[in-house]
This record gives C-alpha cells, sequence and structure tokens, in this order.
C-alpha cells in the first residue's frame, strides 16, 4: 500500500484472526500460531494496538510480538533464527514481517537487492512450512489513489516488480484508498481476476478495516450444499454438526 494507508492496522488484524481462528476480511482462517515482528512501533503502541484490535475482532488468543525497537539494532539474519529457535520450542504456521524496506540496506526497486532477500526468507522460513506476510511499500502500481481498478498483473507486480516477484512471492494483497474507505484487492498467480473487498476504515474501529455489508458472503444455497455433502462423502471425510452449523448456519 502506499504511505499511511493502514498497512500496518491490516497486518495486525490478519495476525489477530489468525490466532483467534476468525475471518479475516469474510474469509475463513485456520487458527494457528502466529509470529509479529515490528520493527517500527514501541513496546507501548504494540501493546494498545493489539489490545484495540483482540476488542475490535472480539478474540481472546494472543500471538508473539518481537518489537525490534527493543531488541536494538537486529540483523534479518538475527530476526529469522530467533524464529526459527521459537519455532523449535512451538511449531509457528505465520510469520510477518513488518515492514519488508526496514531488512534492505540495498534498493528495495532493485531486484538483486530484493530476491537476495526474499531467497534468505524462503530457505530459513518457509522450508519449514511457515507462511511469511511481508508488509512493504507500493513500488509500482500508480493507480492506487484513484478508482480505477488494478489489473492482477499490476497487483502482483506492484511490491517488488514482476521479475523479483515470479521468483518467490505467491499473493499480494493492495490497499487502495477511496475517499473515507478503502479497497482491499488481493491477487495471486493462479487468480486471473483479483478479489476485491470494500472496507470503512474509521476512527470509531480504531482504524481497523471493517468490511462493506455488500460483500459478505451469501447463505450457500441447497444445491451448493449438495455438492459439498457429496464432495466429503466421496472422499471419505466427516464433519461434526457443530462445524457444519458454523459454516452453514441458514
Amino acid at each position: 500500500a502506499p504511505a499511511k494507508s493502514g498497512k500496518s492496522q491490516l497486518a495486525y488484524q490478519l495476525a489477530t484472526c489468525l490466532a483467534g481462528g476468525v475471518p479475516f476480511l469474510n474469509h475463513l482462517c485456520k487458527k494457528c500460531n502466529v509470529v509479529y515482528v515490528d520493527w517500527e512501533l514501541k513496546n507501548s503502541a504494540i501493546y494498545k494496538r493489539t489490545q484495540n484490535a483482540k476488542k475490535f475482532l472480539g478474540v481472546e488468543e494472543d500471538f508473539l510480538v518481537l518489537g525490534m525497537n527493543k531488541f536494538g539494532n537486529r540483523t534479518l539474519d538475527d530476526v529469522l533464527d530467533l524464529i526459527v529457535e521459537e519455532h523449535k520450542r512451538n511449531p509457528i504456521q505465520a510469520v510477518i514481517l513488518d515492514n519488508f524496506y526496514s531488512f534492505c540496506s540495498g534498493d528495495t526497486n532493485s531486484m538483486g537487492d530484493v530476491k537476495g532477500i526474499l531467497l534468505k526468507i524462503k530457505r530459513k522460513l518457509t522450508y519449514l512450512g511457515i507462511c511469511v506476510v511481508m508488509v512493504n511499500h507500493v513500488n509500482k502500481v500508480k493507480s492506487t489513489e484513484d478508482a480505477s481498478t488494478p489489473t492482477a498483473q499490476d497487483i502482483l507486480n506492484s511490491p517488488f516488480g514482476s521479475s523479483a516477484h515470479s521468483y518467490i512471492v505467491d499473493t499480494t494483497i493492495l490497499i487502495q484508498n477511496r475517499g473515507d474507505g478503502k479497497m482491499i484487492y488481493a491477487c495471486g498467480r493462479n487468480i486471473s481476476t483479483p478479489i476485491e473487498i470494500p472496507c470503512t476504515y474509521r476512527e470509531e474501529d480504531n482504524f481497523f478495516f471493517r468490511p462493506d455489508a455488500a460483500s459478505v458472503p451469501q447463505p450457500y444455497d441447497e444445491e451448493v450444499i449438495k455438492e459439498i455433502k457429496e464432495y466429503l462423502e466421496k472422499n471419505n471425510c466427516k464433519i461434526g454438526f457443530k462445524a457444519y452449523k458454523k459454516h452453514f448456519p441458514n
């Protein structure tokens, strides 16, 4: 996202949803262990933001935050080693690095500089089965401030450019400013049409992202439920009544 668009707010919202196993922008999340590396905020600000996020989302679970302000002048290798050690004690499924340019001694627009850092993260974390989310400024998309819809390729290339992205990164989430609200775009390598989620972004929500009512998925109809039932039976899968009620309340 561009500067001051709510990148960190969205990232903290994602971490809270994953820790609590609650939907993120109306998309289901599997509950998991999360580590959030915050390279900017002081501990008091981190505590306030995490508590606000838990209150906004109705989540009780905490996640581990490594406040680099506290740890001093750590290198990327130091941070990755800390995460690996924590993973040995308590398996981690997701790591959020906020922000990517703090790890860069070189140019974030340079394919060579970016690729080396991404490969290091991949070797140390993603090979362990950890999903890594990196918060970063938009470098390539010029349409983030107007009403035009970016293409899938625009979104995928927005953080680092096509060359670096195609090697390592699977998915990009882009925040676009829309007057008093925001538009969230998500696109992955296998998604031809970007996912669009219009959101409000207000002081009364502590500037977290609340999806507009129009973007809330409609209840599944009987045909869809029938297809899912047939799939589960065919593949010898079982689903309990509690889970069934949660996902198909109507």
